[in-house]
C-alpha cells in the first residue's frame, strides 16, 4: 500500500478521463516498479492487466495525458537551478516479435521494426536527473522509405527532425522557474530550424555540430569556437 500511496501521489497532476482511471494507473505503476525486470502481463497480472488494458486502449488517453503530473513535478524541482536538458532518440527494436503489427522500420534497414521515442530529460549542475520534461513515440510510415525528395516536400512539423524543436519547447517548461535552461543535442540536431528559433533568455542550446556554418557576424563557426575564452565548465 505504501507504494501505491507514492504512485498516488507522484501521478496526481495526470489527465486521464476518470478517478478510477487514475487509481489504475497508480497500481499499475506500483506494480512494475515491485516487479521490475518482468513483462509488463507477468507484473500486472489478472484483474490489474485488464485494467491496463482498459486504460491504455482508452480514445481519451494520451502519453502526454499519463506524463503530465510528472512534468509538473519536473518543472518543481527545477525551481532556482541551472537545469541541462539532454534530448534524444531511442529505437524500440520489436523486430522479433512477428505477430506484432502496427509497427515501422527503424535505423537505415526497413526490414528491422519497431517504434521511435524521443525524450527530454532534465538533469541539475550536480548530476541527479530531475525527471522527464516531455517525451513522444511515433512510427515510421513504409511509404517514406528511402524517399528523400518527398521527405523535403514535407512541412516543417510533420518531418521527424521537428522533434527537436519539440524537445526545446518541452525544455521551456522549465524557464519560468528554473534560473538557466541549456538544451543539449547530437549531430542530428544540427538542423537551421531549431538553431534559428527565437528563444527565451534564459534558454540556450549547445548542439554537436554537423554542418559547416556560419555565424551573424558572417565568422566560421568553428574558428568562433577556437577563438572565445571558456565561460564554465561542467562536472557531471
Amino acid at each position: 500500500m505504501e507504494q501505491i500511496e507514492f504512485w498516488r501521489n507522484k501521478l496526481q497532476g495526470a489527465r486521464l478521463y476518470d478517478g478510477c482511471a487514475k487509481d489504475s494507473f497508480s497500481r499499475i505503476c506500483a506494480a512494475l516498479e515491485a516487479n521490475s525486470g518482468t513483462s509488463f502481463s507477468a507484473a500486472c497480472a489478472g484483474s490489474l492487466r485488464q485494467s491496463g488494458g482498459r486504460l491504455f486502449a482508452h480514445e481519451k488517453t494520451t502519453g502526454e495525458g499519463l506524463q503530465h503530473g510528472h512534468y509538473e513535478q519536473t518543472t518543481q524541482r527545477s525551481s532556482g537551478k541551472t537545469v541541462v536538458v539532454a534530448q534524444d532518440t531511442t529505437e524500440l527494436n520489436y523486430t522479433t516479435h512477428r505477430a506484432k503489427t502496427g509497427l515501422g522500420h527503424i535505423g537505415s534497414v526497413k526490414s528491422l521494426r519497431g517504434v521511435l521515442v524521443h525524450t527530454a530529460l532534465a538533469v541539475g549542475r550536480d548530476g541527479v536527473p530531475l525527471g522527464v520534461i516531455g517525451q513522444k513515440g511515433w512510427v515510421r510510415q513504409d511509404a517514406d522509405f528511402a524517399k528523400t525528395a518527398r521527405r523535403r516536400q514535407m512541412p516543417l512539423e510533420a518531418k521527424e527532425r521537428y522533434k527537436w524543436i519539440a524537445g526545446w519547447r518541452w525544455a521551456e517548461r522549465l524557464s519560468e522557474q528554473a534560473t538557466q535552461v541549456i538544451v543539449v543535442a547530437d549531430r542530428e540536431g544540427d538542423v537551421y530550424e531549431y538553431l534559428s528559433a527565437p528563444r527565451r533568455a534564459n534558454v540556450s542550446l549547445i548542439v554537436r555540430a554537423a554542418q559547416a556554418r556560419r555565424t551573424t557576424a558572417g565568422a566560421s563557426a568553428e574558428t568562433e569556437q577556437h577563438r572565445a575564452p571558456t565561460q564554465d565548465l561542467w562536472r557531471g
